[in-house]
């Protein structure tokens, strides 16, 4: 393989990221991007070189569906860009590394802890890492004494299921906030939740593993990191400004050795491979603590091109040349991140 002509897929064709990383991938000379994605429609079909319908990441016919693409378009490298694709994908490596394709993935035991917040949390106390204090629950009367154990009403306490991505499940539970302010004063799309609401949801149904933690209120950090078998050859913290949704719309590049050391623990212990994002809030102590890991190429890794990082690009050369080489990055860049449009 040669930097000139690699052919890559991704995944996660319309997802919000993908733009972006398609961006950082049309900076390798002559790379050729085929785009996939579950809706035939979906606007990554419109910007990449080819596209191609797969179906649902859990389907049986999955893992032969791409990879029969892959061979049909003789793509070298897979870079998955949705969370629930990975662990098919790391335990289906051997078959696409026997066809001669490198899939961007870390390996499977790795991904079930690092995708299972529960896990994760555990496994970091484990072995000396400061994690957030926490509870796993499984049922609405250990998430009840949980929540009062991490000092509700008097403290805002954090609940997500274990396993969940895009801020699905996740809520803030404040005594301070009622159903009538969330209704008048809040946009549909908040945080909140009032501890009532949650008895009447889970007191009468079935609850997925939860997990219960300390609200972290400082500033929140996206960390983009490039890492072979656990060792970090680039990291990146991005503090977030503005979110919406979940996703960053404006952030600044900041060197702090804290995080970088803090993230690096992380991936080392875990031994990550490719492309990891890290979230982490300050706790009221003013340390940094962990939210989550995807352990994928992030949707706004493309904001670290404009301090002269493209995570996309390192991976994809490191994957075919096997070679990387440190480059400083113009810490204090500032972002913005703004809709655009498609036409077809």
């Amino acid at each position: 393989m040669t930097e000139t002509g690699i052919r890559i897929l991704i995944t996660g064709g319309g997802a919000p990221g993908a733009e972006g990383i398609i961006r950082c991938l049309r900076q390798i000379p002559n790379a050729f991007v085929i785009a996939c994605d579950k809706n035939p429609e979906a606007y990554g079909k419109y910007l990449a070189d080819a596209f191609f319908q797969i179906p649902d990441a859990d389907d049986i016919d999955f893992i032969n569906s791409v990879l029969e693409i892959c061979k049909q378009t003789h793509s070298q490298i897979v870079l998955p860009l949705v969370t629930r694709e990975l662990i098919h994908f790391s335990q289906s490596l051997s078959i696409f590394e026997n066809e001669g394709i490198k899939v961007l993935v870390s390996n499977p035991d790795m991904l079930r802890i690092a995708n299972d917040k529960g896990l994760l949390y555990q496994e970091l106390k484990d072995n000396g890492i400061v994690a957030p204090e926490f509870v796993r629950v499984t049922n609405w009367d250990s998430m009840q004494k949980a929540i009062y154990d991490l000092g509700y009403p008097s403290k805002k306490v954090i609940i997500k299921p274990c396993n969940s991505n895009g801020l699905r499940g996740f809520r803030i539970v404040d005594s301070q906030i009622n159903e009538v302010e969330l209704l008048l004063k809040y946009k549909p799309d908040n945080r909140f939740i009032s501890f009532q609401k949650l008895e009447e949801i889970f007191s009468q149904n079935p609850m997925p593993d939860y997990l219960v933690s300390e609200y972290l209120p400082g500033e929140e950090y996206t960390v983009d990191i490039l890492a072979q078998a656990g060792k970090v050859l680039q990291v990146i913290p991005r503090l977030r400004l503005e979110t919406k949704g979940g996703i960053s719309t404006r952030g600044e590049i900041l060197k702090n050795e804290d995080i970088i050391e803090y993230s690096s623990r992380i991936v080392a212990l875990l031994k990550l491979d490719w492309l990891v994002g890290i979230q982490l809030k300050k706790a009221e102590d003013g340390t940094f603590k962990i939210l989550e890991i995807n352990p994928r190429v992030q949707g706004t890794t493309v904001a670290c091109m404009g301090a002269g990082i493209n995570f996309p690009k390192l991976a994809v050369l490191l994957a075919v040349h096997n070679t990387f080489e440190y480059v400083e990055p113009k810490w204090g860049t500032r972002f913005f991140r703004h809709w655009n449009e498609v036409y077809y």
